[in-house]
């Protein structure tokens, strides 16, 4: 069984609100959402705070509560009214707590369509973790900082060929993530010469993707990156876009430690890509290094 302790503690209303935008894009794909929006209010003249709006036909403001108790009719009334100063006629609030008769009723006569929504921010795979991931090959092992909002699934890291480490938002499974939201994925490449260079070792990879795709366009950056430890590495950075079917932009990072390399690849939804590529490059640059023993076959 799962210890519970480290998926999401109580209080956690940042990682709440990120498990409820991810659950919202696994289950409207089609529609674009963003986070932490502020509009105009018409009425009060100040800027009002949506933790998610989605831009369908009709704009829809989703409150997220990740509170203790049900959510009161005080809360759908402030709702109401903020959905009022902002001009948007369709809310939606979400919580993990439930709602008091009062709130349902409050909500079910208001002119405005507003839903109330539970959702219990439970683990969509067993293999989802809130942790920092460990990446290793004894005796090297790198310890990665999961970005705020994100879980580590550890599903395919005793696969054969499958990655050590995959990463994606808060809210998501494995498959659902591969499909409509960022994914950042790790692994070590082995130099079979032991001077292969960076360059040689992403070759393979790059060919890969061209298969059956020669549309696709090619970038390469050559970077010198510090980890947290301030060890200065080369490092290489290639972008591949294309049109469809290939899904926004891929973004491979190859650190060189030596007699390995590591690499990790980001898979940038369509638009997202300059905003999730430095994110990339600092989940190398927050990471260290450490020892591993394995006494597997002693």
């Amino acid at each position: 069984m799962l210890d519970d302790s480290d998926w999401m503690p109580a209080g956690d209303w940042r990682g709440y609100e990120a498990y409820v935008l991810g659950s919202l894009a696994r289950r409207f794909p089609a529609v674009r959402l963003e986070a932490n929006v502020r509009l105009p209010g018409k009425k009060s003249g100040v800027a009002r705070q949506i933790d998610v709006l989605a831009h369908a036909d009709q704009p829809v403001a989703v409150e997220c509560k990740f509170v203790g108790r049900k959510v009161d009719v005080k809360c759908v009334e402030a709702f109401i009214g903020m959905l009022e100063d902002v001009g948007i006629g369709r809310g939606i609030i979400i919580t993990a707590a439930g709602f008091t008769p009062g709130a349902q009723r409050r909500a079910f006569h208001d002119q405005r369509i507003v839903e109330l929504e539970t959702v219990h921010p439970d683990r969509l795979s067993p293999h989802q973790h809130r942790g920092a991931p460990i990446i290793w090959r004894a005796p090297l092992g790198i310890s990665l900082d999961l970005p705020d909002g994100w879980t580590c699934d550890t599903e395919l890291t005793a696969v054969p060929g499958g990655a050590a480490m995959i990463m994606y938002p808060l809210g998501h499974d494995r498959l659902s993530a591969m499909h409509v939201a960022p994914v950042i994925y790790g692994n070590f490449l082995t130099k079979h010469r032991g001077d292969e260079t960076l360059d040689e070792l992403a070759a393979p990879h790059q060919q890969d993707l061209m298969l059956g795709h020669p549309e696709y366009s090619f970038d390469v950056d050559r970077l010198t990156l510090a980890d947290r430890s301030g060890a200065m590495r080369a490092a290489l950075i290639r972008r591949a876009s294309g049109p469809p079917p290939i899904f926004g932009e891929e973004h491979a990072l190859y650190i060189d430690y030596g007699e390995v390399a590591l690499l990790l690849v980001l898979c940038a939804p369509p638009g997202e890509s300059e905003l999730l590529r430095p994110r990339l490059i600092g989940l190398y640059e927050d990471s260290f290094t450490m020892t591993v023993v394995d006494r597997r076959s002693e």
